[in-house]
């Protein structure tokens, strides 16, 4: 399975919100992200969810550390 991360500038691009919107959702943990050491990734899928379900929970999928890996290297 390959999964797809965005960054903060390419989910902000995605989703049509300012970059600091979506760092003000991210601090107050109101969308599904990721950080890896300093980097926050945003999983398509999850953010693709998240909107179709009008922003609430993605109902915990869980996405393991070798699929985030597999995307940074």
């Amino acid at each position: 399975m390959n999964r797809q991360f965005l960054n903060i500038e390419k989910a902000s691009e995605f989703l049509s919100i300012s970059k600091s919107n979506l760092y003000k959702r991210v601090a107050a943990k109101e969308i599904p992200f990721h950080k890896v050491g300093k980097r926050t990734l945003f999983d398509v899928d999850e953010i693709t969810l998240w909107v179709k379900n009008d922003g609430s929970d993605t109902q915990g999928k869980s996405i393991s550390f070798m699929d985030i890996k597999s995307f940074l290297d």
